[in-house]
């Protein structure tokens, strides 16, 4: 789901791509008034004006043509970081756990650490050094 700013750009969208809030408002299963009055708000708030309106419809304002293109960048930017972040989420709730011998400790891991990061930067990793008993028993 994305944040609620997104559902006034898609509004916007839809309405840019539709030439009409009636229409608009049908693909958007909200009334037209809702609609009108939602768009008359973003235009307040960003202090220039999207849309000409007339009696056939409504067609874009230069400001309107512009912040289209802008507004559909927006989304898709904000639909991969949101996409990202629940990633980031799922993979945080993970952790990969390494079990050592001592000598293998001392000689070679401490190489593969510093590259470890690199290959999985956001999974958290807990490093412990056991006795070749406990690993067989584990395994």
């Amino acid at each position: 789901m994305n944040p609620t700013y997104d559902r006034h750009l898609d509004s916007f969208i839809v309405i840019a791509e539709s030439g009409s809030f009636s229409s608009a408002a049908d693909k958007l299963f909200v009334s037209r008034t809702a609609l009108i009055q939602q768009m008359n708000l973003l235009e307040k708030d960003l202090g220039f004006q999207l849309f000409d309106r007339h009696n056939k419809g409504i067609t874009l304002t230069a400001a309107g043509q512009y912040f289209y293109q802008e507004a559909k960048k927006m989304i898709r930017a904000s639909n991969r970081v949101l996409q990202r972040c629940r990633e980031l989420e799922e993979k945080s709730a993970q952790s990969i756990r390494i079990g050592t011998l001592p000598n293998f400790t001392a000689v070679l891991l401490p190489q593969i650490c510093r590259r470890f990061p690199g290959f999985i930067p956001m999974w958290p990793w807990n490093l412990s050094t056991i006795r070749w008993k406990v690993i067989s028993k584990i395994l």
